[in-house]
């Protein structure tokens, strides 16, 4: 037999979440400004694994705490994912443009109603990077920070 076999899962529980939630939380504090399109990226897989565990292993804590959490994480998640898919969707239309023949029948309308989607999706990806600090803010906040605490600490 191996030697933790007979310890009871809900350590490694909390032992996991914990260790994802730090890192979570570094990942979303060292984002400014000047963060690139792919440390947010970073950011949401590093929530998507977080919340794959506080999923797994919800059974093992109060429900409507655990709920609250995974509640929070969602919305962080929302934003994260909202701001990736206007990033892929602008890369996508750019890869169409450069595709195009502008000599082509309708080839130039093609091109410019492209390029004013992409300038679209742009803005609307800055407003949803705008959001960001927020809702990170709520789950880095102390109200989570207690609730992990709580659900997390020990063994």
């Amino acid at each position: 037999a191996l030697p933790d076999a007979s310890a009871p899962v809900i350590g490694l529980a909390k032992l996991r979440i914990r260790k994802r939630y730090k890192k979570a939380l570094k990942l979303g504090k060292a984002i400014d400004g000047s963060s690139s399109d792919r440390d947010l990226h970073t950011l949401r897989i590093e929530c998507k694994k977080l919340r794959y565990y506080l999923e797994f292993f919800e059974s093992l804590f109060p429900a409507g705490e655990i709920k609250e959490v995974i509640r929070h994480l969602k919305v962080l998640q929302d934003n994260l994912g909202d701001y990736n898919d206007m990033h892929i969707q602008q890369e996508r239309l750019k890869g169409y443009i450069s595709k195009m023949n502008a000599s082509e029948s309708g080839g130039r309308e093609s091109i410019a109603a492209a390029g004013g989607l992409i300038s679209e999706l742009y803005m609307k990806q800055k407003e949803i990077r705008s959001e960001f600090h927020g809702r990170f803010g709520e789950f880095a906040g102390e109200e989570m920070k207690e609730l992990f605490d709580n659900l997390f600490s020990g063994n």
